[in-house]
């Protein structure tokens, strides 16, 4: 199977992986080459996901990765915005997110990756 597949609603098995907050899963595909930006229908990534769901340790491994934090989905909104909207702003990786430039990334620890 496509390591990048996607279903009806354009998730990926690494959406899936990170929206169910199954680390071992997202670092297995992020190692196979696994799109990390790859967005669904609605326009969201999987760092939107985790940011979405306050999943700090899903957000290192995504920005480690390469995520981009500054895509928007369909309705304008970043990971940013939509870790406010989930009531994630106080999560230590969200603040990462806005304060990690692209240079930086590779310099994030992720736990239990």
């Amino acid at each position: 199977a496509e390591v990048d597949a996607q279903d009806a609603y354009g998730w990926t098995a690494l959406r899936y992986a990170v929206r169910g907050n199954h680390m071992e899963a997202a670092v297995a595909l992020v190692e196979l080459g696994a799109n990390v930006d790859l967005a669904s229908s609605t326009g969201r990534t999987p760092l939107m996901s985790a940011a979405g769901n306050g999943l700090s340790a899903m957000i290192r491994l995504l920005l480690k990765s390469g995520a981009d934090k500054e895509l928007r989905c369909r309705s304008g909104q970043t990971a940013y915005d939509l870790a406010k909207r989930g009531g994630h702003t106080g999560c230590t990786a969200c603040r990462e997110m806005l304060a990690v430039g692209p240079h930086e990334q590779a310099n994030i620890v992720v736990e239990g990756a």
